[in-house]
């Protein structure tokens, strides 16, 4: 089943990924294997990639040129240059993106109950309605 989800909880997930996997690598259990199946298929539609490639081109719309070459002007480090107005611009975009939405696969598997009470809370948070159910948020 697919799920929409934002950029933003795609980079949780990735992060927490990670984290678990490296602090469990000697393990294989079900969720284990659903963490992995979901980075294979991050992966397969390049959806990082995507999301780089997004904000790569807005800095290049954004970034300052040289009125006389339009060679993009870069600082002593080699970072793009921007005006204020444009950095704004950029900032905004940035924020703007971590809200967009995208489709991924669920991968969670039956029984792992046990294994989702041993998640810190940043992982619940990231995994939830991915790999383990959905939390439902609490209303104040």
């Amino acid at each position: 089943m697919k799920k929409t989800i934002t950029y933003q909880t795609l980079i949780s997930f990735v992060n927490e990924a990670h984290v678990y996997l490296e602090k469990n690598k000697d393990k294989e259990t079900e969720l284990t294997s659903a963490i992995k199946s979901v980075q294979k298929q991050i992966r397969k539609d390049e959806l990082i990639e995507e999301y780089q490639e997004k904000i790569t081109n807005n800095n290049l719309d954004k970034c300052a040129v040289d009125e006389k070459t339009s060679v993009i002007l870069k600082d002593e480090k080699g970072g793009l240059k921007f005006t204020v107005e444009n950095q704004k611009a950029v900032n905004k975009f940035n924020k703007e993106l971590l809200k967009e939405t995208i489709e991924i696969h669920q991968r969670i598997p039956a029984g792992i109950e046990d294994l989702e009470k041993e998640l810190t809370d940043l992982q619940r948070e990231a995994f939830s309605g991915i790999v383990i159910t959905e939390i439902k948020e609490i209303e104040d």
